[in-house]
């Protein structure tokens, strides 16, 4: 199988062009998808872009990209794919170098524009709103940007960056936008996505083909070495806490720490890419790298008589 390996913020993604592979996009289910990208038994990656496929409705000259998940699903939109897949396109010869050009994905056209193929790539993703009308929210037209509401009695803050995703899931939540004081809840309040809940969800999303003991053994080693993080909003994690906490375990847990952080960052990687968790970067990358104190010392007799 001929294919091409790119990275983009951690993101690495295998492209598959239908000119030069064999392997045709009817071959790519769910099940050769997920195998494909499997890190210990496939290629191993966060997901494959396939294309460009050149038929578009109308826009013939438009090129393509399908983009699995390493589940075998099909994504509609992928800010780190698309923007991969702007750059082999340039490799490629299929578009220029500081000429903006469009993609057409599963979930509509993305505007692509590669100012420097080395450090600076452009993509148009859509236009952001704080526009009640536009987030799903009732009540007289307005900016929502930090909006105070009374929710089973308690007061929260609400911003659009996650008003949108909220009114989507669980639309009729917040029934009254008048007041903070005549808000009400017709459901139970939303889970707060901790980092707790993003462990659980990567072990029974993320580690379906992975090895049994892997698949227990890693979750626990998070678990055992941050449990203060646990409770609290992943998107709030930051990397001085987590280094903090690191440099405290790696004098007598070298070993144990290294693998716990291993496991954390896949694991915050997968959320990146699959929750769309609001997060700035993996907390969990790029920490102070850390050795082990020496151990050795003289054998005692009775030690060596009993060994």
């Amino acid at each position: 199988m001929d294919y091409y390996r790119y990275h983009g913020l951690g993101n690495d993604y295998l492209v598959i062009d239908p000119r030069e592979s064999r392997v045709g996009g009817q071959s790519l289910t769910e099940a050769a998808v997920r195998l494909i990208c499997d890190r210990h038994v496939g290629l191993g990656s966060d997901g494959i872009l396939y294309g460009p496929e050149f038929d578009v409705p109308d826009h013939p000259e438009r090129p393509g990209v399908r983009i699995f998940n390493p589940d075998g699903s099909e994504a509609e939109k992928s800010g780190n794919g698309t923007r991969i897949f702007a750059r082999y396109l340039v490799d490629a010869g299929d578009q220029r170098v500081g000429e903006r050009f469009v993609i057409h994905t599963k979930g509509g056209p993305v505007s692509a524009l590669v100012a420097d193929p080395r450090r600076r790539i452009e993509m148009g993703m859509g236009t952001v709103s704080f526009h009640s009308t536009a987030v799903g929210m009732t009540g007289p037209d307005r900016e929502v940007v930090g909006e105070s509401l009374m929710v089973r009695g308690r007061p929260v803050v609400v911003t659009a960056a996650w008003a949108r995703a909220e009114a989507e899931r669980a639309r009729g939540l917040v029934r009254d936008g008048r007041s903070p004081n005549t808000a009400r809840a017709s459901a139970p309040k939303q889970r707060l996505y901790t980092f707790a809940r993003l462990v659980d969800d990567w072990r029974a999303e993320a580690l379906t083909r992975a090895s049994p003991r892997y698949r227990d053994e890693a979750p626990a080693s998070i678990r055992r070495f941050f449990p203060e993080l646990l409770p609290r909003a992943a998107s709030s994690l930051v990397r001085a806490q987590v280094r903090e906490i690191v440099q405290a375990h790696a004098p007598d847990a070298p070993i144990g720490t290294r693998r716990a952080v291993s496991a954390a960052r896949a694991a915050f990687n997968w959320a990146l890419n699959e929750r769309d968790l609001k997060a700035g970067a993996n907390p969990f990358e790029r920490l102070d790298r850390w050795t082990e104190e020496s151990r050795q010392r003289v054998l005692t007799d009775a030690e060596l008589g009993e060994a």
